[in-house]
């Protein structure tokens, strides 16, 4: 039987690097500037708040008149990729890494601070990279963020000053057999810490559009400060507390999903026109 053959249309060779890469696309934002949600919690209304976005060099959040005996206010910053219009959205494929060297204080009520990597079903008050003051740990946890304490494996603790902390996110495939990791980075005194990679564990029923193994889809990446009045001394209407996050930077980063090669998907291509 004589075999017919037809030229590859401009279609078929886009299949073909589709296939052939789609696996390995980055999607990432193009992070360009930084977006402040402040009093995110507002539990005390008549503090004084003073916030200070200058990305990459500075962001800050200087909050005083701290006069309330319960409850909390959090402050948030994410990552913009339109110029500071609107928060950027990060999805469980995209690769990166970021950091900053934060600075906090606090005088009479508790503070915390540090990097997120909130989930979809709470862009906001989840995934922490956090150091908290007045009893100095440093913990990573909540949303789907692998568990990690750096005081829990190294006894370090903040006492103040400035501390580097950075977040490395590789998808890897998202699968059960190749899951994404997260990389939690610590600086301080001088003296480096890190994690590992830490693999997701995470894919809940009825949740799979969203992602498994990994950050999941519709995620957001940032920081946060949380001033605990339930925490520290008395309210004090002289007390104020400060959290600076300088030299914040934003890097897409590898991933090492394998891509599927390139004579199978030429094989599929020409089964379209048999």
């Amino acid at each position: 039987m004589k075999r017919f053959s037809y030229p590859l249309s401009a279609l078929a060779l886009s299949l073909v690097a589709a296939m052939g890469t789609a696996s390995g696309a980055f999607a990432t934002p193009a992070v360009n500037d930084a977006v402040l949600i402040p009093r995110h919690f507002n539990d005390c209304v008549v503090t004084d708040l003073v916030t200070n976005e200058a990305y990459p060099g500075v962001i800050s959040f200087t909050e005083s008149n701290m006069i309330c005996g319960g409850g909390a206010n959090l402050h948030l910053w994410n990552f913009s990729d339109d110029g500071g219009i609107s928060s950027a959205v990060f999805n469980n494929m995209d690769a990166f890494r970021f950091g900053a060297t934060l600075d906090l204080t606090m005088q009479q009520v508790g503070s915390e601070a540090g990097l997120r990597v909130s989930p979809w079903w709470d862009q906001n008050a989840n995934g922490y990279f956090n150091v908290r003051l007045p009893d100095g740990e440093i913990a990573c946890f909540g949303g789907v963020l692998p568990f990690y304490s750096f005081t829990g494996s190294f006894g370090l603790r903040y006492v103040g000053g400035p501390i580097q902390l950075e977040i490395v996110y590789q998808p890897a495939c998202n699968t059960e057999a190749n899951p994404g990791t997260i990389e939690y980075k610590v600086n301080y005194l001088g003296v480096p810490y890190a994690s590992g990679p830490l693999a997701f564990g995470n894919c809940t029923p009825g949740e799979e559009i969203h992602g498994c193994y990994g950050i999941m889809d519709d995620a957001r990446v940032g920081g946060r400060v949380q001033n605990n009045f339930f925490a520290g001394g008395p309210a004090d209407p002289a007390s104020t507390n400060s959290a600076s996050f300088f030299d914040v930077f934003f890097e897409v980063d590898d991933r090492d999903c394998p891509v599927q090669n390139a004579s199978s998907s030429w094989g599929r291509v020409k089964g379209l026109y048999r």
